[in-house]
C-alpha cells in the first residue's frame, strides 16, 4: 500500500495536468534554473541584476528542499545530498564573484602581514599593502606567513573584493557550480519519480444511491373495490 504524500492542492493539480513524465522533467528543469541563477553564472548581468538572480535562485532552491524531503521520504541521503549541493552552490557563487571581479581589475602585489589569528576552523590575517592601505587577507588566511612576513597576493586596487592567494580561476568555480547544479537536478528528479510512485489519491466519498422505487400495487387495485362516491358496487350512497 502506498504512503500518502501531503502535496498541496495546486501541486496535485499540476501533477495531474502535466502527467507523470512531464511533471518529473518540469520540476527537474526548475531545479536546474535555480542552480544556474544561484551560481552567479549570468556573467552578462554581473553588477546589474546578478545579485537579485542569486537571491531568487537560492530562494527557489530552498523551496525545493521541501519538495525533495516530501518526495524521497525514507531516503534521507537524497535530501542531504540536495541540501549540501545547494549550500555549496552558494559558496561557489561567492568565489565566482570574487574571481570575476579580480580578473577584471586585479593584479599581483606584495603585502606585509600585520597580524594573524588562528581558530580551530579557520585562519585570518590582516595585510598592509605597498600604498599604505590595510585590509583583510585572503580567504583561508595567509597560509604559513606570520606577522611581519611578506606575501604575494592577487588583489583589487580598489579594495572592493577580498584578495586571493592565487590567480583567478573562474573555470574551476564554474565547473564546481555545474556539478552542484547537476546534483540538485538529479535529487529533484528522484523526488518527483518516487513521489508519483508513492502518491495515493485521496479516497473519494461513496456516491449517494437513489432511494429504491416504491413497490408496484397489488393485483386488482388498492383496498376494497368501491363504486361511485365510495359506496360498494350496486348500492347507492344514501342507502342503508
Amino acid at each position: 500500500m502506498g504512503i500518502r504524500l501531503y502535496w498541496p492542492l495546486w501541486l496535485i493539480r499540476l501533477y495531474h495536468r502535466f502527467g507523470a513524465g512531464r511533471f518529473e522533467w518540469t520540476v527537474t528543469l526548475v531545479a536546474v534554473l535555480a542552480g544556474v541563477m544561484a551560481s552567479g553564472a549570468l556573467d552578462p548581468l554581473s553588477g546589474v541584476l546578478d545579485g537579485w538572480f542569486f537571491l531568487f535562485g537560492f530562494a527557489i532552491g530552498l523551496v525545493l528542499i521541501w519538495f525533495v524531503a516530501v518526495g524521497t521520504g525514507p531516503k534521507p541521503w537524497l535530501l542531504a545530498a540536495y541540501t549540501l549541493a545547494l549550500f555549496m552552490l552558494a559558496f561557489w557563487a561567492m568565489l565566482t564573484e570574487q574571481d570575476r571581479m579580480l580578473a577584471q581589475r586585479g593584479e599581483w602585489t606584495t603585502a606585509t602581514v600585520i597580524s594573524r589569528e588562528d581558530t580551530p576552523r579557520n585562519s585570518y590575517c590582516t595585510l598592509r599593502y605597498q600604498d599604505g592601505t590595510e585590509g583583510s587577507g585572503p580567504l583561508g588566511g595567509c597560509r604559513n606567513a606570520q606577522a611581519g612576513d611578506l606575501v604575494q597576493v592577487f588583489y583589487d586596487p580598489e579594495h572592493k573584493m577580498q584578495p586571493s592567494n592565487s590567480a583567478p580561476n573562474l573555470p574551476l568555480w564554474m565547473g564546481l557550480s555545474a556539478g552542484s547544479t547537476l546534483i540538485m537536478a538529479a535529487t529533484t528528479y528522484a523526488a518527483a519519480k518516487r513521489g508519483q510512485q508513492r502518491y495515493v489519491p485521496p479516497a473519494q466519498p461513496p456516491a449517494r444511491m437513489a432511494p429504491p422505487p416504491p413497490p408496484p400495487p397489488p393485483p386488482g387495485g388498492l383496498g376494497t373495490p368501491s363504486g361511485p362516491y365510495g359506496a360498494p358496487p350496486g348500492q347507492s350512497p344514501g342507502a342503508r
